[in-house]
């Protein structure tokens, strides 16, 4: 059954119901708040569904500054899906809990739109690399990368704010985020850049939104020591707002699990598809930047799980312009010969986009040995991606069932 939550008056807690992954202990299902369990560096990952024609602004309350998913437009005609992480430095018994701002409501269903998840780096990382870092001023430098001064976090030193770039310390799998504010009818393209070559967009092409909006996109990349990462902005503006000071904000850690085995999948597709009155069942991934232990198999388009753990799952999708009555995306996320039976969506309904725009989103769960994930989209559904990736598909084992002491 949907629920919608509107919030008018003082910010409260977002209660979260029906756990995808019950976690151990930290989160209070009653108080719907987050207790801090140790010092440390913690990633968490905030998904939204956003109601027609409504503001969004879910804070992560309990931090010196605004965190969250922000949306102040509200031209949008149908519901839609918002994300974003958050890599952050806390202190045991910090109390943070996620909560609405005034004239602001979000949507969740079956499929789960509206959700928190997190771990610790120092629990369940062999070895903590971190940085995030925000904006501090508005930024319109086509063709050069995106200055995030702002540091926040910056464990091993990989940032630099003077090269405008992460430097990877040592050889890896690394995991980026990256989230920017875009201004109202205002056009804003961004790739992550892998020694200088682009290699994955976050694209909004659309003019009609008429208030400060933000996106998100994740990559998970091998990197050999040496090797740089950044953001350049192609087109557009990076938004920088004193009043949500870490709209536009680029993050990653090094992937190294202290109860795994590294497994780990990243993969993307370079052509656009519609379909009619039949779903495309499984949505195909053309491009592969990163296939550890072959987990994704190109000839199927699905991945295989090879043991039961805790995982991390990220999808995003390029979104068609308004095109002859298609107009919505609808991308699922289907796990098969698993006794959860979890299915998310990555879901916008509506058609007032005229030209292409990028959603995302991601969940943590427990998946068993032998589960089937495949992404499939929905019938009546577009997705645009070109040479530039902005579908994709990606993946990584936090920890084994068998050996994270939980």
């Amino acid at each position: 059954m949907a629920k919608e939550r509107r919030q008018n008056g003082p910010a409260v807690p977002l209660p979260y119901f029906s756990p995808i992954y019950p976690g151990s202990g930290s989160w209070n299902t009653s108080s719907h708040e987050y207790t801090v369990p140790a010092d440390g560096t913690y990633f968490f990952h905030m998904a939204a569904g956003a109601a027609a024609g409504w503001k969004v602004d879910l804070d992560f309350s309990g931090l010196p500054q605004k965190n969250g998913i922000f949306r102040n437009s509200v031209a949008h005609t149908g519901r839609d899906t918002m994300s974003r992480d958050l890599l952050l430095d806390l202190a045991s018994e910090d109390l943070l809990y996620v909560a609405m701002g005034n004239d602001s409501v979000v949507h969740s269903d079956s499929m789960r739109q509206t959700v928190i998840a997190g771990f610790s780096l120092g629990e369940f990382m062999d070895q903590v690399l971190a940085f995030s870092a925000s904006t501090a001023y508005v930024f319109t430098e086509a063709g050069f990368n995106v200055p995030f001064d702002n540091v926040q976090l910056n464990t091993g030193d990989g940032y630099s704010v003077a090269g405008r770039e992460f430097t990877a310390p040592v050889n890896g799998i690394y995991y980026f985020s990256l989230a920017i504010g875009v201004s109202a009818g205002i056009p804003m393209r961004a790739q992550f850049v892998l020694n200088g070559e682009g290699v994955s967009e976050l694209w909004r092409a659309s003019l009609v939104h008429d208030g400060t909006d933000s996106l998100s996109k994740a990559l998970l990349v091998q990197l050999s020591a040496g090797d740089t990462v950044g953001v350049r902005l192609e087109t557009g503006r990076v938004l920088y707002d004193p009043s949500y000071p870490h709209i536009s904000t680029f993050s990653g850690f090094l992937y190294s699990p202290a109860f795994a085995e590294p497994k780990a999948w990243c993969v993307h597709s370079n052509v656009s598809q519609i379909t009619q009155e039949s779903p495309l069942d499984p949505l195909p991934y053309n491009v592969i930047s990163l296939n550890e232990d072959d987990l994704y198999n190109p000839e199927n388009h699905t991945v295989t799980i090879p043991t039961t753990g805790l995982y991390f799952i990220h999808f995003s999708g390029g979104m068609q312009g308004y095109i002859s009555g298609e107009s919505s995306l609808s991308a699922r996320l289907v796990p098969e010969g698993s006794p959860m039976g979890v299915a998310v969506d990555l879901y916008r309904s509506v058609n007032y986009n005229d030209q292409p725009d990028t959603l995302s989103r991601g969940l943590l769960v427990e998946l068993e040995a032998g589960t089937s994930i495949r992404m499939v989209l929905q019938h009546y559904s577009t997705i645009y991606s070109d040479s530039d990736l902005q579908t994709s598909f990606l993946g990584f084992l936090l920890a084994e069932t068998d050996i994270y002491p939980h």
